[in-house]
């Protein structure tokens, strides 16, 4: 669903016109456009859904593009056409302890850009798929000129990044954002942030699902396996060791009187069941539908016991690893029922 200028709502399905029409085309929001689609690929192998969302993921990265190109924040001396800085953004919604602001003249540039990146990233990969080779070079200089945009205003020679924010490390690792030469350094500064907040994670809407598999993959994954069984706020057990059954939108959730602070029933900090699946059970795609994949559950003293299961359309393979005297021992079952270990 975009509206006719190919900007997203930040509600879908969408109700009568209102107040929220005002907070639409929000980076992070309105790039679902072609996150879903490719994520609906990866998880099923089917092209027609990147056929029948095309003209949808294009109308919202030609929207964002626009944006960049056209407008540009009253407060930047030099503007730069792909850096996006307008418009209303929520931006690294929700991190621990900041105060939910909305306000569209704020500068989000580091977070709108990076989305932008991310999408036009993406949509270039599509287009090889479906056969769109203008589209796919298109895209590409697009996915290019804002890494570099990117590059210019929020990362320094030293790797290190501003806003200098888990978040920002997050995402821009996450992302491809920062040379392969810097990458260990600035894993080793968000490290140090976790740690600096007690080993708590600082992370709110977008950057909390890719934290654990950043660290993970970066040299940290004991610290990885610490925030997850982090039981004091902010962290996923604080929530269920004070009642809850659902996921909250707000990590704090409740106050100290119990009084509910926004929606109590939210899916994004969910998001972490795919660090469970991808590194503590190992499975990992390597083509679309998990035709092939891996299965390469990394070392580390956490979890005890770990299973896992590919999920469907394949014909499932199911994973158990048992923890003994220190050692990880993989077994698993194959297609005909044999074990193996």
């Amino acid at each position: 669903m975009s509206k006719p200028d190919g900007n997203v709502p930040c509600i879908v399905p969408r109700g009568p016109s209102g107040v929220m029409d005002a907070l639409d085309g929000s980076a992070g929001w309105g790039d679902a456009a072609v996150i879903v689609p490719w994520e609906l690929w990866q998880a099923y192998g089917d092209l027609d859904i990147l056929r029948e969302q095309h003209p949808s993921m294009t109308a919202w990265v030609d929207y964002a593009a626009r944006c960049a190109r056209e407008r540009h924040h009253p407060e930047r001396a030099e503007p730069d056409p792909y850096l996006w800085d307008t418009g209303h953004h929520f931006g690294e919604w929700l991190e621990p302890g900041g105060t939910a602001v909305i306000d569209p003249t704020a500068d989000h540039a580091d977070v709108a850009t990076a989305y932008l990146h991310r999408s036009a990233d993406l949509l270039s990969r599509i287009a090889q798929l479906l056969d769109r080779t203008a589209d796919a070079a298109r895209y590409a200089a697009l996915a290019d000129g804002t890494r570099k945009a990117w590059q210019a205003h929020y990362l320094a020679d030293d790797g290190t990044v501003t806003p200098a924010t888990q978040a920002t490390y997050v995402r821009a690792l996450a992302f491809g954002l920062i040379p392969d030469r810097l990458c260990p350094a600035a894993a080793d500064r968000l490290a140090t942030l976790v740690r600096k907040a007690g080993t708590h994670l600082g992370t709110g809407f977008l950057a909390t699902p890719d934290l654990l598999p950043v660290l993970a993959d970066h040299g940290h994954l004991d610290l990885a396996y610490d925030l997850l069984l982090q039981r004091t706020q902010p962290s996923w057990l604080a929530m269920i060791d004070r009642g809850a059954t659902t996921v909250w939108e707000s990590w704090e959730g409740l106050a100290d009187d119990g009084t509910p602070q926004d929606s109590l029933n939210h899916y994004s900090k969910g998001a972490v069941i795919s660090f469970l699946h991808t590194r503590t059970a190992g499975i990992r795609q390597l083509e679309p539908a998990y035709r092939r994949f891996l299965i390469a559950p990394p070392p580390g003293r956490r979890p005890a016991l770990r299973r896992g299961r590919t999920p469907q359309p394949v014909e499932p393979y199911r994973l158990r690893m048992v923890h003994r005297r220190g050692r990880h021992l993989p077994a698993h079952r194959d297609r005909t029922g044999r074990h193996a270990r």
